[in-house]
């Protein structure tokens, strides 16, 4: 099961696709995602950045309520280099959490095209 959350771009194949309003849907299908999740980081106002929401699962990995063998592949599709770089300093102390740091945790910076499995800077 691959995740996508966005407040406007469409998922690219072989993803679901989460708007800002389904966060509860996301969160809880998160806890148990084995595959990729693929966040942006402004979600629009009124919801929490992408940043927010990773901080929320760090915290929840700290606390042994999620992810406890191990997290799934995250990667950030954000055209905001500041909170995409934010994002990904979350994403590695998530990794450092369940003890493997993987080599894919870099960021994109490039919205991710429908179609597109994931950007070439994630590969």
């Amino acid at each position: 099961m691959n995740l996508f959350l966005d407040d406007r771009k469409d998922a690219p194949e072989g993803y679901i696709c989460f708007r800002p309003e389904n966060l509860g849907t996301f969160y809880h299908l998160a806890r148990h995602c084995r595959g990729v999740i693929s966040m942006d980081h402004d979600l629009g106002d009124g919801y929490p950045e992408g940043y927010d929401i990773l901080k929320k699962i760090e915290l929840e990995v700290q606390q042994g309520k999620m992810w406890t063998e191990g997290a799934p592949k995250i990667v950030v599709h954000s055209e905001n280099p500041v909170g995409a770089d934010n994002m990904r300093a979350v994403i590695r102390s998530i990794y450092k959490m369940v003890g493997k740091i993987p080599t894919y945790c870099k960021i994109c910076l490039r919205p991710v095209e429908p179609g597109d499995k994931y950007c070439s800077s994630c590969e």
